[in-house]
């Protein structure tokens, strides 16, 4: 099971791991069943036909990234040792501050799409203060800790993001070995994808667009301009300045944050044996 964190890659991990041919992932990403109590009383049998339809194969995977979600969803670890107490675990974590503010304007992003809001209507403090589950999702070691009252330390491993970033191949096969699969097997990376920069790209050629439509003539300018132009304007126009400021933490929210986590981020640099010093600065 891949547990998490949320914003940390699961999905392409998700996608990676379900290349294997003796591993088959779920083909619902995501099915949230041992943290979320109206799909638990579904029951086990529930669960496992979500698997129904897959062919043989040496594991099977479960990627949601609420099951590294604590306090928020104490009963997850064990529900889960209860199901199925030898499993695999996969915890994929990154630097804190940006894994909230990813977090954060996951929400930001369905007030706009779903909600219909405008970037200007969302106060992105006060959504932080009204979702402590995102700060909560960022003290790692507080999730391994959780996991550790109900499984042995062998049975979970903890990656950094930048692991699978630096050394994909690497990486994926130290967590095919682990889950008891080929090592050696080479997956297809896919491009890399930033959805969060994504986002902040089309509020800014938002904003630029709404600058020029208030120039006179642009309308009848606007057809005139090739395509291939109008591409360059929005990527030269993205450089200049920081992201709007609406949609991105403040220094001080983010010294905030970054003195927040900084035990946590200690506790799990010793669990780990690794440094996380960079996560502080």
């Amino acid at each position: 099971m891949v547990i998490g964190a949320a914003k940390c890659g699961t999905t392409a991990l998700n996608a990676y791991l379900d290349q294997h041919p003796d591993v088959a992932m779920c083909p619902y990403k995501e099915p949230h069943y041992f943290s979320t109590g109206v799909l638990y009383e579904h029951g086990i049998d529930w669960y496992k036909g979500l698997y129904a339809e897959l062919g043989p194969a040496k594991a099977c995977g479960d990627a949601s990234t609420s099951y590294s979600r604590a306090p928020e969803y104490p009963e997850t670890p064990g529900r889960i040792h209860a199901a199925v107490p030898d499993v695999r675990l996969v915890y994929v974590v990154r630097e804190p501050v940006s894994r909230t503010e990813s977090d954060i304007l996951q929400a930001v992003k369905y007030a706009r799409h779903a909600l219909g809001l405008s970037a200007e209507e969302i106060d992105l403090e006060r959504l932080l203060a009204e979702n402590p589950i995102a700060i909560h999702s960022s003290e790692y070691i507080v999730q391994v800790r959780a996991y550790l009252e109900h499984f042995d330390r062998e049975q979970l491993l903890v990656l950094l993001q930048s692991d699978l970033r630096e050394d994909p191949h690497g990486t994926l096969s130290k967590i095919f070995d682990h889950i008891g699969v080929e090592p050696s097997f080479r997956v297809t990376l896919a491009p890399p994808k930033n959805a969060t920069s994504d986002f902040l790209d089309g509020v800014r050629d938002e904003r630029l667009l709404g600058r020029l439509r208030r120039l006179p003539g642009y309308a009848a300018l606007r057809g005139l301009i090739p395509t291939g132009l109008k591409q360059r304007i929005k990527r030269l126009a993205r450089g200049f300045g920081p992201p709007p400021a609406d949609v991105a933490f403040t220094p001080q929210t983010r010294a905030r944050l970054h003195a927040h986590f900084r035990p946590f981020n200690a506790e799990l640099a010793e669990y780990l044996g690794r440094d996380l010093s960079a996560w502080d600065a």
